[in-house]
């Protein structure tokens, strides 16, 4: 239902990164707007927009307000509260603050009529997007202009490509005898009684008309809301109010707007377009919006990085200008996560969008050919949060694949793990990247390996790794449990490297030996706040959260990395993945 943000919901006074001084009396307090303030604290010092979606709990240590502090702190990550309330396990989501170049757009008149002269496919992509946000495409489209019209309606921030919707099909064949608006090439008339709507060029507009030869006329919101059957709503500004009849209706009705000084006979009714309007020279059309380029906003750079503008529209993407002062080298090579693509197709709700990590490149300052980790490290240049020389054998490509994998590999095997030769691990995901640079250092460290992957990918281990059929686990089920306790009599492994979440990351708990060590590299249950079963801990297991991006952007931290790679290419171990 939303909130009244009425003065009992301003009651933020002072706000810091960790601490807010309230303002309130009696009069203008009460639980639920108490509660919601204290929220504030996480809401208004987020970088992007954020919105709570979710609480463990919320401890109550008094019943009155009267005795309620009017300040709140930040006592821990997901934890607010004060001498009073507590918010325990709060979990945000985020808004994406994309920054988006301005953009400018004319009106133009677009007659329905037969006319050999093309029309340019973004004015037809907008007289189509007035009628339907939602199309098809049959593909393959071997006519450039409709295409070209596809691709238009794509970047459109309100359009979906439907494989099923019949509102509006783009087809080469006028064959498509279900489609309600065809859009097509093809020379011949459609199978079924369809009517010509337009035809600019090559490309003609057919409408499956559905409609009574007679309809009603309505001239105002009161009427309209009482029909029932299809009808025309008439007059000036009726082409807003049937767009927003039909949003509103989710297109489950037929309504018609027609703006024009006089009925005239309906011109249009009988094309069935939802948008007519008619001139004073009595032409007949619509009038549409046309995006048009920002002067200067095409300029060409040689310095660029990738964005996602509208997360989940991956026609989004686009290269955006950087300034090169801002960035000490020129990127050769770049990695493409998985979290990447999850960011792009707006599956993660995080504040940072920025896409890609890991490089390899040559700094611009010394020549010198360097990799390491950065981000929106899909781009051009990049300034580095931690970079290492790239040894003369390795190319850019190999270099690239190497920085975020084997760091965590070696932080949390061997800084936080203290693995020492003949120990077990387990690693699940043994053909990700994290998983194959994992058994490459065990293998050199002479620690006993078990993996997980699918089961399409059991050969790739034992072909690529040498690795036998008893040390692989199913990761998609509980099965690598029984696997594990088998090969071990039933001990477990020193350690396990994690990433599955659910019950199979607590199904992977049950796999560690006493004393042993438990790393999570997974985000997901650390990001929706999930608890664990902590009764597995109790064979003095240590749990250790591996997060290496906070750790890479402290430079007092770079020796570390340092040595880990100078010592992992001196022994032999760094292996680039496969490329």
């Amino acid at each position: 239902m939303g909130y009244e943000y009425e003065k009992r919901y301003q009651l933020v006074k002072q706000l810091s990164d960790n601490y807010a001084v309230l303002a309130g009396d009696e009069a203008t307090l009460n639980w639920v707007s108490y509660l919601d303030s204290l929220l504030h604290l996480e809401l208004m010092t987020s970088k992007a927009f954020a919105y709570p979606v979710g609480l463990d709990r919320v401890v109550l240590m008094g019943t009155s307000l009267s005795d309620a502090p009017l300040w709140a702190e930040r006592r821990a990550p997901f934890v607010i509260g004060n001498s009073c309330v507590l918010l325990e396990g709060v979990r945000m989501e985020y808004v994406p603050n994309v920054s988006q170049p301005p953009q400018l757009h004319r009106e133009v008149f677009v007659e329905y009529n037969e006319s050999e002269e093309e029309l340019k496919p973004e004015v037809i992509a907008a007289v189509l997007g007035r009628e339907s946000r939602n199309f098809r495409v049959v593909e393959p489209l071997v006519c450039p202009s409709l295409e070209s019209i596809a691709n238009f309606m794509l970047t459109d921030q309100l359009g979906r490509q439907d494989s099923q919707t019949q509102a509006l099909v783009l087809s080469d064949s006028s064959r498509e005898d279900t489609a309600d608006l065809l859009v097509t090439s093809d020379t011949e008339l459609p199978s079924r009684p369809y009517v010509l709507v337009a035809s600019w060029g090559a490309v003609r507009l057919y409408r499956r008309s559905l409609l009574k030869s007679c309809m009603a006329i309505v001239t105002s919101w009161k009427d309209a809301a009482r029909m029932e059957e299809p009808f025309v709503w008439q007059g000036i500004g009726s082409s807003g109010a049937v767009a927003s009849l039909h949003a509103e209706m989710m297109d489950r009705t037929r309504v018609l707007s027609y703006e024009g000084d006089t009925l005239n006979g309906c011109v249009g009714v009988e094309k069935a377009m939802k948008q007519n309007h008619l001139l004073n020279d009595g032409r007949h059309g619509v009038w549409v919006d046309v995006a048009q380029t920002v002067e200067g906003a095409e300029k060409e750079s040689a310095y660029a990085m990738l964005e996602v503008t509208r997360p989940g529209n991956l026609s989004s993407l686009d290269w955006t200008a950087i300034d090169p002062i801002d960035h000490e080298v020129e990127i050769k090579a770049a990695t493409l996560n998985f979290r990447d693509v999850m960011r792009a197709m707006g599956r993660l709700k995080e504040e940072d969008l920025s896409l890609g990590l890991e490089f390899s490149g040559v700094n611009m300052a010394s020549g010198r050919r360097v990799f390491g980790v950065a981000k929106h490290s899909l781009s051009t240049h990049c300034t580095p949060m931690y970079s290492f020389p790239t040894p003369e054998h390795l190319t850019d490509e190999e270099a690239s694949t190497i920085p975020v994998v084997y760091l965590t590999v070696y932080f949390a095997l061997f800084n936080k793990a203290d693995m020492k030769k003949d120990q077990s691990i387990l690693i699940h995901a043994g053909t990700g990247g994290v998983g194959m640079a994992a058994i490459a250092v065990a293998k050199k460290r002479g620690l006993k390996i078990f993996a997980t992957c699918s089961t399409p990918k059991r050969e790739f281990l034992k072909k690529t790794f040498a690795l036998e059929d008893w040390q692989i686990g199913d990761s998609r089920s509980e099965a690598f449990v029984d696997t594990v306790l088998k090969a071990t009599g039933g001990r477990g492994v020193d350690v396990v490297l994690n990433q599955l979440a659910g019950t199979l990351q607590t199904a992977s708990l049950r796999c560690v030996a006493a004393n042993g060590h438990f790393c999570e590299i997974g985000k997901y249950d650390i990001m929706q706040n999930n608890s664990i079963r902590q009764g597995l801990l109790a064979k003095n297991i240590s749990f250790h959260c591996i997060d290496l991006l906070p750790l890479l952007c402290d430079p007092s931290n770079k020796p570390v990395w340092d040595s880990m790679l100078s010592q992992g290419f001196k022994r032999g171990e760094i292996v680039p993945l496969p490329v």
